[in-house]
């Protein structure tokens, strides 16, 4: 089996990130496979309000996925590095 015949077996077809590329074999004892749902965010980029749906592991990440990457002048809270639950 493949990583994207494991997911659609739990009815995961979206494009979630997940931490192998979906095309990879799974090993015959099996692995832990860390996947990303796509969560409503609402974004307040310099007084402009909007929500977006995404999947990402991080806030960094997340903003780049929005077109919004951080820039070295830039703040934001919660950091950078805080995971999405």
């Amino acid at each position: 089996s493949t990583v994207d015949e494991a997911l659609a077996q739990l009815r995961m077809t979206d494009k979630a990130p997940v931490a192998a590329s979906r095309g990879s074999r799974l090993p015959l004892d099996g692995m832990a496979l860390p996947v990303v749902s796509p969560k409503n965010v609402q974004l307040d980029d310099a007084g402009v309000l909007s929500t977006v749906r995404l999947a990402a592991p991080t806030v960094a990440a997340l903003l780049d996925a929005a077109g919004a990457p951080l820039q070295q002048s830039d703040s934001v809270v919660p950091a950078p590095s805080t995971p999405l639950a």
